[in-house]
Order: structure tokens, then sequence, then C-alpha cells
């Protein structure tokens, strides 16, 4: 799917993001607490758009190999270079050989269409092993962050259709919920962090690119006003979102 923002502002915030090992931590410690522990084994892992690879280091020791599926030639590259066995590829272009005891989807669906979710998440169910899970992170559908999305898209991408599908497929799943925390030291980096997480929530390509130079002006500043808003005590920033970790059951 194309992208509002290029690949190197892709990589860039996610780089700031990479930083926050709190969240990593917060992820990784539900992961632990509430997936692993109900898998029948633990031979197989699959990472589902790595990215830079944080989350995927802390949760692959628990596994005898880990694969990785990740588009961004730059993370690609990185990935492989850590040991993972790597694909260099959208998942939807992977072509999935093998069942994983293990398969983690984190923070990637609000780069696909919301029309192409079903053949995505039954493409992940049908890539879990027997007595193993799958688990979908996302943000929630609540807090100030789940507001201002909102308020640019009734529509935008959150994990609500994600479990809407599920329930209606009658898949068996659980929700586990988190609340990250994105501390910048800027307000510029607050509103390349705002920027680049309500367009890719909220916008198509297609949608951003079809409005007027003062519609994205105003949208422009609504992202700003609303970074200003995360401004702490101390003059630093921190951005705060509810987050839903949906485990899959096969």
């Amino acid at each position: 799917m194309p992208s509002v923002l290029s690949e190197n502002e892709y990589n860039q915030v996610y780089r700031i993001l990479g930083g926050h090992k709190d969240n990593i931590d917060t992820l990784s410690a539900v992961i632990e607490d509430t997936a692993l522990p109900k898998l029948r084994q633990a031979h197989s892992f699959l990472d589902i758009g790595a990215g830079n690879g944080y989350l995927t280091a802390v949760i692959s020791p628990h596994f005898q190999s880990c694969s990785v599926i990740e588009p961004s030639a730059e993370f690609s590259a990185h990935l492989a270079s850590l040991g993972f066995n790597t694909t260099t590829a959208t998942f939807q272009q992977a072509e999935i050989n093998s069942k994983y005891d293990y398969v983690l989807c984190s923070h990637v669906l609000y780069n696909i269409e919301l029309s192409e979710w079903p053949n995505f998440l039954d493409k992940m169910i049908a890539s879990i092993a027997d007595g193993g899970m799958g688990t979908v992170i996302m943000s929630a559908a609540r807090g100030s962050h789940h507001e201002m999305s909102y308020s640019l898209n009734t529509r935008y991408k959150n994990s609500t259709p994600v479990i809407e599908y599920l329930q209606n497929q009658h898949i068996k799943y659980s929700v586990e919920h988190a609340i990250s925390h994105h501390p910048v030291a800027t307000f510029e980096e607050m509103y390349t962090l705002c920027r680049f997480i309500f367009l890719e929530d909220c916008f198509s390509a297609e949608k951003y690119f079809s409005l007027s130079e003062s519609e994205r002006q105003l949208l422009d500043n609504k992202v700003r006003e609303y970074a200003a808003k995360q401004k702490l005590d101390d003059n630093s920033y921190q951005l705060t979102a509810h987050v839903d970790l949906i485990h899959v059951s096969k």
C-alpha cells in the first residue's frame, strides 16, 4: 500500500520509536506473561513487519528459530545481520511455507487498507501451527489519542476492526491492554511523531494527496496543536496512547 510518508521518513520515526525501550519492555512483558506460557511448544517464531527488531530481539530467545518479514530494505538488512531468517517483502507478498508456534504482528496493519485486513488476518492465522498463537498489536479505541484520531477519521485504523473480524469469524481470541509512552526532547520531534502517526492511521495516500493545499494546512495546524499539548513540566514532550494486544489461539 502506498504511504503518505517516504521510506526515509518512515525509518526516521521508527528510530525515534525504537529508542523508547520502556514500551518494548511493556509489550514484551505482556507477551511473555499472557501468550508464551500458553503455547504447546516453542520451536518457531515469525515476526511480521519486524521494523527495527527491538521487540523481535526480546521475544526470539524463547524460540529455537526466528523468521522475520520486513519490507524496508534498511531494516531487513539490519535484521539479517542479527542472524534472523529474513524475507524482504510485505507480508502479502511473502510466500509462507511453514507453520509457526508464535506469530507476532506489531503495529503493521496501519500500513494496509482496511479492505485488505481480512485477507491479511486469514493469512496470518493460517501461518500459526496447531497449539500455537498469534498476536496483533494495535492502538486501542480509547483515550485522548483515540479522540484525536477519531476527529480526523471516524474509521481510522485501530484494534476495533480486528476484534470485530475475529468475532464475526468465530475465531478464538483474547485481548490484553497496555499503555505506551513516547518521550521526546523537543517539539519538532513530537510534531514529527504525531504527524507520522495521525497521517498513517487516519489517511490513505490517495485520500491525503487528494486534499487541497488549504485542507492540508488545516490538518497540519491541528496536528501541531495536539503535539504542543503533549508538553511536560520539564519542557520535554510525551505522547501517550492505549494499546491492545489481541491474542489469537490456534
